[in-house]
């Protein structure tokens, strides 16, 4: 994966949320699994639209958003944007584009960035 080493590194270890970090690979590279102990199928950190009993428990003791934009903050992308605004257009272009790709083909395809 990515040439990073087959053995993670614990990040984070609180509440019952655990992060591990597999890198860094080839041109610094990560890969960034966290388990939440006991969460049902909601946005970590997020508000709970539905019930429990459909979904599972939540919690706010991990904020997903957060540690995600940190995440893309460590890795930005190499590339002749210097305005953010623009940045973000981009990716949201790449992303409708495969997107509209993936659902043209239906399946789950995965294109390189």
């Amino acid at each position: 994966m990515l040439d990073c080493p087959p053995k993670p590194r614990v990040v984070y270890d609180k509440h019952g949320v655990k992060g591990l970090v597999y890198g860094p690979g080839r041109g610094n590279a990560e890969a960034v699994f966290y388990t939440i102990e006991e969460h049902g199928h909601t946005w970590p950190g997020g508000k709970n639209l539905l019930p429990e009993r459909l979904v599972g428990k939540s919690s706010n003791v991990f904020k997903a958003t957060d540690v995600i934009w940190e995440f893309f903050r460590r890795h930005q992308l190499q590339s002749e944007v210097k305005n953010t605004d623009q940045h973000i257009k981009a990716l949201q272009r790449r992303l409708v584009t495969r997107t509209a790709y993936r659902a043209a083909k239906c399946s789950s395809i995965s294109l390189p960035l």
